[in-house]
């Protein structure tokens, strides 16, 4: 993503109630993010999909399970029914990450991503109901 969509993309989610950008910052330095977008729609403003990336060397700090508990916790006081995400099938770490905060498997994506040399991996599709809401 160019300087200037990541500018707009930030922008975007400061100015939507319904969606958010968090970052995870260690001396001053974005060490992770984690985005929360919804549907304009009607139909789908129910629930939110998100993506988080922490950069490899902050492993296993617990960057990530905070974003995520900071994540759930603000889409459920923001009366969201539904999280979803898509993950790598072959990130084991990350779908124990999700399903210890609740997310469970609901699809699979086959052949979903081109790696290269004529390799392709599936994606998992996981959700998290808030049962409370």
């Amino acid at each position: 993503m160019s300087i200037e969509n990541e500018i707009k993309f930030i922008k975007n989610k400061a100015n939507n109630d319904k969606e958010i950008f968090l970052t995870a910052k260690v001396n001053g330095n974005i060490v992770g993010t984690l985005g929360f977008t919804t549907s304009s729609l009607k139909r789908y403003q129910h629930k939110g999909q998100f993506g988080i990336a922490i950069l490899k060397e902050f492993w296993n700090y617990g960057i990530g399970s905070k974003l995520i508990e900071t994540m759930i916790n603000w889409a459920d006081n923001s009366n969201f029914l539904k999280i979803c995400l898509e993950v790598d099938s072959n990130n084991e770490r990350a779908i124990k990450l999700y399903e210890k905060f609740g997310f469970q498997q609901e699809g699979i994506l086959k052949f979903d991503e081109y790696l290269e040399k004529g390799v392709y991996i599936d994606s998992i599709i996981m959700s998290r109901i808030n049962k409370e809401r």
